[in-house]
């Protein structure tokens, strides 16, 4: 059984051109492409790469299969699993049906600025239409006699909006002494809102800690709010003996909202997760400040901790 790599050294292809680009096309390159390390993709027989590095540019044309004759050196490469360089523009001129096309498109795009597709009406819908959360912008008509039509392809950029929240102390009815701390937009009635559903009512008593135009709630600054309370036995312990108090049922919120880190993240950095009194959690030896702060509190530590 022969591999697909022997099979491939034996194909070798007439040296077909598909593109033959107008000079409306090699001057808008020469302009537009310069700076960038462009790569032909499906080059055959290299004619493309040819003509572009004629106008100044530097172009490496890549192709699975050998021709029989090539206009300039071509490397032997397959574009869908190629390794791009970082800012470099792929270009795909006038390719064969199949789905190397995509392939080849998602995976320029994991470092190039920008793929430009160029193809006839009647492969346009085969070939880039079907590709999903990717920006598709025409360039230009008419690039060769063929009317080939040249696509810029890219990644599209998820702009986040940036919204006003407040940072609410809220005290509950029953008790006045319970707060409840979060954060809201405010809708002009009498409810607090978020946008992951959640809601409370409007009060006297409520007191606002900060409002911000922000994108992600972690840029509040939740040290200012209750989840950090210093009267608390149990919180979190860093490296340099600070202390960070919290309730028994805190210490992920603190975690994720204060520190904006994960639970994990602190463990591995050597912070001593304390619970109450006596008990405590630290993965890793404690620091000289953390040892003195325990002991300090009447903890009995062990050897290894």
């Amino acid at each position: 059984m022969k591999t697909k790599e022997q099979l491939l050294k034996k194909i070798s292809l007439p040296p077909n051109v598909f593109f033959n680009p107008t000079n409306e096309f090699l001057n808008w390159a020469k302009k537009d492409l310069r700076g960038h390390t462009i790569i032909d993709c499906g080059a055959g027989t290299g004619r493309l790469s040819r003509l572009l590095t004629e106008q100044g540019l530097t172009a490496l044309p890549i192709d699975l299969h050998e021709r029989d004759k090539s206009e300039t050196f071509v490397l032997k490469k397959d574009s869908t699993a190629f390794e791009f360089p970082e800012r470099s523009v792929a270009i795909i001129a006038r390719p064969n049906r199949g789905d190397w096309i995509s392939d080849t498109i998602n995976q320029a795009l994991k470092t190039c600025a920008y793929v430009l597709y160029i193809g006839i009406q009647e492969h346009i819908e085969e070939d880039i239409e079907t590709l999903r959360n990717l920006n598709v912008e025409k360039v230009m008509d008419n690039a060769d006699d063929d009317e080939e039509m040249v696509y810029r392809i890219s990644r599209r950029e998820v702009k986040l909006m940036k919204t006003t929240f407040y940072l609410v102390e809220m005290r509950h009815c029953a008790d006045p002494k319970v707060v409840m701390t979060s954060w809201y937009e405010d809708n002009g009635t009498n409810r607090w809102t978020n946008f992951v559903g959640g809601w409370c009512p409007k009060s006297d008593r409520d007191v606002v800690l900060e409002t911000r135009e922000v994108e992600d709630i972690h840029e509040l600054d939740w040290m200012k709010t209750s989840l950090i309370d210093n009267r608390e036995t149990g919180g979190w312990l860093d490296r340099s003996g600070k202390f960070y108090g919290c309730n028994s049922q805190s210490h992920d919120l603190v975690a994720d909202l204060v520190f904006n880190k994960s639970v994990k993240e602190l463990e591995d950095e050597g912070w001593v997760r304390i619970y109450n009194s006596e008990e405590y959690a630290c993965m890793k030896r404690m620091s000289p400040e953390q040892r003195n702060y325990m002991l300090d509190k009447g903890f009995k530590l062990s050897d290894q901790d």
